[in-house]
């Protein structure tokens, strides 16, 4: 899904906040700059976040009724005995208000691995690195979406920054590597995915999509399910057949590329694996090195989807050239 009292930042007093502001959910909004007056978190996400493990004594040192004053009082309660994990903590919500806190149900619904059981895991200690990792690729992302903007031909309707990030873990390497609902991630420790830095990205990225399409009504179930129902019965569990329709190379063991294998068998994961590749293949034409072989120019189903996404949430950004000028 998933701190010093003294510390804050300037936010708009709540009878300055407008009513009604989509920008207080993940209802379609423009992408801007971070703002504390219209990224901070709701009070509650940030309490569940960081207190739902030990309410009473966060209700007792952190009483702040202000978002930002209660959520650095509350940081540095939880993460005050590891001062390197504190700091990353602090310049995630300070940067981009994403609370660093952790998932407190007790069990996870993992598809077809069933139900499993989950516990908290503060990235603290030798969990610190994926916190790390974290807060290098939110940065990259908003600086991607922040040259992405400046080019796009109109808003950019894609939120980057979740409510909140809760870290759990599996008793074993397990997945889910992550899940998101409701304008919050959970990041599990012991996610397969996340063997480095890139992993951690791309997860976080997917991650982001879901809760735009959550926020969009689950636009992807009403956009994209024609054609993923088609690419699904033309080629089943068939890998040579799927291969140009795979936005990514991340399968499930045992099976298939996991946009289209049969135990996942979920549009809502072939839309955000697409998003990722628009990501991903945005991020080298900025860097001056476009792909070869965009993924939209594979098949005419990858063109139509390509299009109605980046459409719906990009602003319709495509900086790669058309594809009758691929060679």
């Amino acid at each position: 899904m998933l701190s010093a009292c003294t510390r804050s930042r300037p936010s708009a007093p709540a009878s300055e906040r407008p009513v009604d502001d989509p920008r207080f959910d993940f209802r379609p909004t423009p992408w801007t700059p971070f703002s504390p007056v219209f990224d901070t978190p709701p009070r509650a996400v940030a309490f569940d976040a960081l207190c739902a493990d030990d309410v009473e004594r966060c209700r007792a040192e952190c009483s702040a009724r202000d978002t930002i004053e209660f959520a650095s009082c509350a940081l540095e309660l939880r993460y005050g005995d590891d001062a390197a994990s504190l700091e990353l903590a602090r310049s995630l919500f300070d940067g981009s208000g994403v609370v660093v806190g952790v998932e407190t149900s007790p069990t996870v619904e993992a598809g077809h691995l069933g139900e499993l059981p989950i516990s908290p895991a503060p990235p603290v200690g030798p969990y610190r690195r994926h916190l790390e990792w974290v807060v290098e690729s939110f940065r990259s992302v908003e600086d991607t979406f922040a040259a992405l903007a400046a080019k796009a031909p109109r808003p950019m309707m894609f939120r980057t920054r979740p409510y909140a990030l809760r870290f759990y873990k599996t008793e074993s390497r397990s997945f889910p590597s992550a899940w998101a609902i409701d304008g919050v991630v959970a990041y599990n420790v012991e996610g397969p995915l996340f063997q480095g830095r890139d992993g951690v990205a791309a997860t976080l990225f997917h991650e982001l999509f879901h809760l735009n399409d959550q926020g969009h009504g689950f636009w992807s179930v009403r956009a994209l399910v024609d054609t993923y129902a088609a690419i699904r019965t033309q080629c089943g569990n068939d890998d040579a057949c799927l291969a140009p329709y795979a936005p990514d190379e991340t399968r499930v063991e045992g099976g298939t590329f996991y946009a289209f294998d049969e135990r996942v068998d979920d549009v809502r994961e072939y839309a955000a694996d697409v998003a990722l590749r628009w990501f991903r293949e945005h991020e080298a034409a900025l860097r001056g090195e476009p792909p070869e072989a965009p993924f939209r120019c594979a098949t005419p189903e990858n063109l139509t989807t390509w299009t109605l996404l980046v459409e719906e949430f990009f602003g319709a950004t495509d900086l790669l050239p058309p594809c009758e000028e691929q060679s």
